[in-house]
């Protein structure tokens, strides 16, 4: 998982900005609909039918003894100032129209006025309108960086606006809706910086505009009606800040206006224009930018305003949400303490979630008796500044292997050197069901040997055995000097699935070769499933859950594809079931590893029996999308367990190309599956480059080939870490 600079970049300036974000982006919210208000208002300039200056003016000077001044305010309103008919001085909101004073006076709501307050300065004064200018500035950055991951995760801003793959609908909402309300944000946050700075005088302080006129050059002659001028025919009210009219009739009196870019001195009888200066490049700079904030000349931009400001809300719920999910996922347990303030660390290696319970079990046990322990899972190994004891818990899987988790723990031991001596114990997970029973565990352990003391000598623990992990925990306790750590006898399940009742219609199982596989078709009425989900079953033999990846074939059956293993309880026992048999298995859903929707290309890496989801996924691709299938096996007769079903699935335009690799003939130009992959490089490069999304399903060693594999194709063709397409949503793995 990719943890780039970028992403935690936009995390760290989120947090520290969130608490002000939330009061800004609600009275943002609040603030967005005054404009809206204004604009139902009689007096606002976009009522006028005719929305000319030169059309206002005759109106006004038609019904009113003496028009003094013509103000437009903030909130777009237009104000006069005039001397009635019976010599009496007034100033109030007129109708842009007809000129008259309005029914209803303006009054501010006190939402509005509380509101703006509060988002301009929190009530602080001063010392608010800092905070709020840095969390404006603090929010610049964090849009700018969700721009760049949402870039990055689009493989490129050409494809910035490409279809996003549904994970969930947290990560998936973040990246739609941020996508369209991005530019909003940078707009907002860059504005309302801008006025920040200004209102710190950040800016250059403009002279005064001086107007130098020529009384000897004025003139009474010829003259116009006002509403002929050209200047005032020509000038939108949308463009008036304020027209001063003249005082008298003489002909040193002048109309003095000012427009949203310039101020001008009129000869009062013919209109011409006796000196202009244009208003400072600054000055228009921060009016710009309060419009652009604020939306006070556009109702419509107000709402969009509005919107935006509600998506903060939305990104800090989704956000966290996000990283909630993430860090569970990236921890077994609630760590307390910091690694380097710790003197226990428990590393963890787990696929179906059994041995973390037990480790998450001991962490807390540990937690209670006030020791400093910190628990991580086994790939994260690193350098530990205070760590005494290293304590593991592992299981294996496949053929000795290692967990998911835990693969590249032996390589970072050999080659990370802790700056102290510490011991170790280790307690390996398994089945003596299994010729291979704890053999990761033992590996890990021969390796330790060279780096640290035994504190007490690897303990294995057949499927889950309360009574030996009780045996253990007190002689480790023991030797810890910690009171006793003590397992219940139930391991916590992560999944609550009915078991259903399946009928047996099918069992191609006629080898008794130990390395064979056969496949196994079940039907029930009672079951929903995809090609990805798990079958959990159980063995009469014994109560350990065995999951199987599930394929649907033509006929829409459940079908498996099973390895026989020559000490397999579960494998023998399924192999000897015939048609009209019954068993009872739960449908563990699987989403993760369901047929991905809205992608270009789905390319299918699978070895042995890791082939029938992707057979099933095949038969599910009814919209025919680009569907590739890349297969290891071992021999012909291997092959042609598959054949019928990949031949109809290609047939029908539902998978595309089919390519395999067979270790035991000869001669033979590729051995393994991942010979396949570097084989075909290139298409695999340009394939990732271009969305598609790689699903892998099989052994554990297959994959830690296969990934060894990818990580060189995407780093020497793509410039990019495996873990960047795998973050994006395009690596996909289910191995066992």
């Amino acid at each position: 998982m990719i943890r780039s600079y970028w992403r935690k970049a936009h995390l760290a300036l989120a947090l520290t900005a969130s608490l002000f974000l939330i009061v800004t982006s609600v009275t943002g919210v609040i603030l967005s609909f005054e404009p809206v208000s204004n604009r139902l208002h009689e007096s606002h300039i976009g009522n006028a039918d005719n929305g000319s200056l030169g059309s206002l003016i005759s109106k006004l000077e038609s019904t009113y003894l003496e028009v003094i001044e013509i103000k437009v305010d903030d909130n777009q309103l237009l104000q006069v100032s005039v001397i009635d008919d019976e010599g009496e001085f007034q100033t109030f909101h007129a109708n842009p129209t007809t000129g008259k004073e309005v029914v209803s006076a303006y009054t501010e709501s006190g939402l509005f006025s509380f509101s703006r307050t509060l988002h301009r300065s929190l009530f602080y004064g001063t010392l608010g309108r800092l905070v709020i200018g840095i969390t404006a500035f603090l929010l610049f950055f964090i849009t700018l960086s969700g721009c760049i991951l949402v870039a990055k995760r689009q493989l490129g801003l050409k494809k910035f606006f490409s279809k996003v793959q549904k994970d969930n609908f947290d990560t998936y909402s973040h990246i739609v809706v941020g996508r369209w309300t991005l530019p909003l944000l940078l707009i907002i946050a860059f504005t309302g910086t801008m006025l920040s700075l200004a209102r710190f005088e950040f800016f250059p302080e403009e002279k005064e505009i001086k107007h130098a006129i020529d009384f000897d050059s004025m003139t009474d002659t010829p003259q116009f009606e006002k509403e002929t001028f050209e200047l005032f025919q020509s000038t939108q009210l949308s463009e008036v800040e304020w027209v001063q009219f003249p005082f008298s009739p003489d002909i040193e009196d002048y109309f003095h206006i000012r427009l949203s870019d310039r101020e001008l001195i009129i000869n009062q009888f013919n209109g011409g224009i006796i000196s202009e200066q244009q208003i400072g490049s600054s000055s228009q700079f921060q009016a710009l930018m309060f419009n652009l904030h604020t939306g006070r000349t556009s109702a419509v931009w107000s709402i969009i305003l509005g919107i935006a400001s509600l998506s903060i809300l939305f990104f800090l719920i989704t956000g966290r949400r996000i990283i909630l999910k993430r860090r569970r996922r990236k921890t077994n347990g609630k760590n307390c303490y910091s690694k380097d303030a710790c003197s226990i660390i428990l590393l963890v290696g787990s696929e179906g979630g059994e041995t973390a319970a037990r480790a998450r079990s001991v962490f807390d046990q540990l937690l209670a008796q006030n020791c400093k322990v910190y628990i991580d899972e086994l790939n994260n190994y690193q350098v530990y500044e205070r760590m005494e004891h290293l304590l593991i818990f592992t299981s294996t899987y496949g053929d000795g292997q290692a967990p998911s988790n835990a693969y590249l723990f032996p390589e970072k031991l050999k080659a990370i050197h802790q700056p102290q001596k510490f011991t170790h114990s280790i307690v390996g997970f398994g089945s003596k069901n299994y010729r291979q029973f704890c053999q990761f565990a033992k590996d890990v352990n021969i390796i330790l040997q060279s780096k640290s003391e035994q504190k007490l000598p690897l303990v294995t623990i057949n499927d889950q055995s309360t009574v030996d992990l009780n045996a253990w925990g007190e002689n480790w306790s023991r030797s810890m000097n910690l009171s006793p750590i003590l397992f219940d006898k139930s391991v916590p399940r992560t999944t609550k699935e009915e078991t259903v009742m399946f009928f047996v219609t099918g069992n191609t199982a006629d080898n008794p070769d130990p390395e064979s596989s056969f496949q196994l078709t079940l039907t029930s009425s009672d079951a929903n499933y995809q090609s990805g989900d798990l079958l959990a079953i159980k063995p009469k033999t014994d109560n350990l859950e065995r999951l199987y990846s599930i394929g649907k074939n033509r006929a829409g059956d459940l079908f498996l594809s099973i390895k026989l293993h020559e000490y397999g309880a579960c494998s023998k026992w399924l192999s000897l079931l015939t048609r009209g048999d019954v068993i009872l298995a739960k449908i563990q859903e699987n989403k993760p590893f369901h047929l991905p929707q809205n992608r270009s290309k789905i390319i299918c890496i699978a070895n042995g029996t890791g082939i029938a989801p992707f057979i099933g996924m095949a038969n599910e691709n009814v919209h025919k999308t680009r569907f590739d299938l890349y297969w290891g096996g071992r021999t012909y007769e291997d092959l042609n367990k598959y054949h019928d079903e990949i031949s109809h699935a290609q047939s029908i335009g539902q998978l595309a190309s089919f390519q395999f690799a067979l270790s035991r003939e000869k001669p033979n130009d590729f051995n393994y599956v991942q010979d396949l992959i570097e084989h075909d490089q290139h298409t695999i490069a340009e394939s990732l480059s271009n969305g598609a999304v790689l699903m892998i399903c099989g052994s554990i060693a297959m994959r830690n080939d296969l990934l060894n594999v990818l990580r060189s194709i995407c780093e020497k063709h793509l410039s990019k870490s495996l873990d960047y397409f795998e973050e994006n949503g395009q690596i996909k793995i289910d191995c066992y």
